[in-house]
């Protein structure tokens, strides 16, 4: 499921917010190693997913295939996935159409979520079948699962889904079940980062949660809405 936005009308996020700036995107959301190193050797996803030092791109300028260095990213990483790659200094509504079906939901986010449910009331192994469709349409090169729990399925889902804004998400509902301890893994990946590494994550459960409903929408309601607790 996708939806098409109009040149001019509605821009393709994963190219704005995610190609480098001197690429003419914002280069907001830079990919850590960890992610990168998350990928089996030889997954195909982590190429299509991912530009690393050395990579090359063609930007469309004429010039043939431009590398992507060191220093258009603080990580080293890039996403590659989704994103529409232009001419340096071109921007939104200088003609440059990087608009495009930008996907609302993946078949296989769906398949994964459902070997998900089965792996958590049936046991380990009763997701197989459903994370394998996955594998074997990225690649038949990656070994099929055996038996596998939410290990090989939180696994899955990262390197699947990466960069389609789920793995928060993902991280709050682990968190709920004790599965994964979403603060911990924050604070390692701040560790990890270039900037604000002095500023530690603080998550409150269970006010985090959820997020808080603007008091304009409360009030518009007529006291229908209540807002979440702890705001």
């Amino acid at each position: 499921m996708s939806v098409q936005g109009l040149q001019n009308v509605m821009s393709n996020d994963y190219t704005v917010y995610y190609i480098p700036r001197a690429w003419g995107g914002y280069g907001f959301s830079q990919p850590l190693k960890g992610l990168a190193d998350e990928f089996e050797l030889n997954d195909p996803r982590k190429a299509a997913t991912l530009l690393s030092v050395g990579d090359k791109i063609d930007l469309g300028d004429g010039k043939g295939d431009t590398e992507f260095t060191s220093d258009l990213s603080s990580t080293g990483f890039s996403f590659r996935k989704y994103a529409v790659f232009f001419p340096a200094g071109s921007s939104e509504g200088n003609g440059v159409d990087h608009n495009y079906a930008v996907p609302l939901m993946r078949s296989s986010d769906i398949y994964l979520l459902v070997a998900e449910a089965k792996i958590r009331t049936q046991g380990a192994g009763a997701g197989d079948a459903l994370i394998n469709q996955v594998r074997r349409r990225a690649s038949v090169l990656l070994p099929p699962v055996v038996n596998a729990g939410m290990k090989e399925l939180i696994h899955e889902r990262r390197v699947e889904l990466a960069g389609e804004g789920e793995r928060h998400q993902d991280l709050m509902r682990w968190d709920k079940k004790n599965l994964v301890d979403i603060a911990a893994i924050y604070n390692l990946a701040k560790s990890k980062a270039p900037v604000d590494q002095n500023k530690t994550v603080t998550f409150i459960r269970p006010k985090h949660y959820y997020y808080p409903i603007p008091q304009v929408e409360i009030d518009k309601s007529n006291g229908v809405l209540k807002q979440n607790p702890n705001y």
